[in-house]
């Protein structure tokens, strides 16, 4: 994971569910969306392409989840943040819960942090009238955020969910009063 030797799989920490913890994103969303970034419609309102709040917002749901081994809790030697994005179509809870990152954060001594996207419902007419709706909750990796110049933000570090993103390991990283 960071250039060591695969440890043994029998050192592995199981880790309970209820030791993942749901933070807030908004704030670092709010923060993003203040520097005047634009997006791409996702629904179609008397022939326009519109934004809802959800689209406002990056696609990003309100809440995120972040699992702190108890390593790093007890304020150590500095500890890695690691980042895991889900999937399309996969629930963020879940995922932070499920995949295994947290298994290994200890020995890697890794917070593993799990930014959440919100899958939103379109409706039939919004894809054909150039809006561009996320029905699976997926990041933004083919540029739908750009508005309607199919750019390329989402290769670089000015896509605005990447910028949120940044915003959050920010606030993970930064020293405790």
């Amino acid at each position: 994971m960071y250039g060591e030797e695969m440890p043994d799989p029998s050192t592995r920490k199981e880790v309970a569910d209820a030791d993942v913890w749901e933070f807030d994103q908004q704030p670092m969303i709010d923060a993003v969306k203040n520097e005047g970034v634009s997006v791409s419609g996702d629904y179609v309102f008397w022939y326009q392409s519109s934004q809802s709040t959800q689209r406002q917002n990056f696609d990003l749901a309100p809440k995120g989840y972040i699992y702190v081994p108890t390593v790093c809790e007890q304020g150590r030697p500095p500890c890695r943040v690691h980042v895991a994005l889900h999937g399309c179509a996969q629930d963020p809870k879940l995922f932070a819960q499920k995949s295994g990152y947290n298994d290994w954060a200890e020995h890697y001594r890794a917070i593993i942090v799990y930014p959440a996207i919100k899958a939103c419902e379109p409706w039939p007419w919004d894809y054909l009238s150039g809006a561009e709706p996320n029905p699976l909750g997926c990041w933004d990796w083919w540029g739908y955020l750009d508005p309607g110049t199919g750019g390329d933000r989402y290769l670089t570090k000015d896509g605005p969910q990447i910028r949120v993103i940044e915003r959050i390991i920010a606030e993970v990283t930064k020293p405790l009063p």
